[in-house]
């Protein structure tokens, strides 16, 4: 933990549950959603992911409306 002038910095390496902010009466949450996650962490993986999902979803909707392409 390291005082500086106007903030208080925190390094931490580990695992956590939840970090919240503010009272106990009115908490906000600053964990990442899953999606964020994704994005910061494994950002090829997602974009290949909703690629292929949107892919898959394309073709799926040519196969109901039974278009062939070739």
């Amino acid at each position: 933990m390291e005082l500086k002038t106007d903030t208080i910095a925190l390094q931490f390496h580990g695992w956590v549950a939840g970090i919240t902010m503010g009272s106990l009466e009115n908490p906000s949450s600053l964990m990442p959603t899953w999606l964020e996650w994704l994005r910061e962490r494994k950002g090829l993986y997602l974009f290949w992911g909703a690629a292929f999902y949107l892919f898959g979803l394309a073709a799926g909707v040519m196969r109901w409306l039974r278009i062939e392409l070739w």
